[in-house]
């Protein structure tokens, strides 16, 4: 019986209901859009700066890496 106790708590459905499912679907849903957008407006900004379509790929990394070690260095 133990072992389905502890199945239990594994499984992402074990004591929600899906209320609350719902609102985390929905959250990461969001997420991925907002991400999508900001993708497509650095895509559009480096293009109306004229830089070429193999250098934007690198760029992006560029500022995403840019992004995450500021994060990670405010958060210190």
């Amino acid at each position: 019986m133990s072992t389905q106790l502890y199945a239990r708590k594994l499984l992402p459905t074990g004591r929600r209901n899906a209320f609350y499912l719902g609102i985390k679907s929905s959250v990461f849903g969001a997420g991925f859009f907002v991400v999508h957008s900001l993708s497509a407006f650095l895509n559009s900004f480096l293009l109306n700066f004229g830089t070429r379509q193999e250098a934007q790929n690198p760029i992006s990394v560029f500022v995403v890496l840019g992004i995450i070690l500021l994060g990670a260095a405010f958060g210190y």
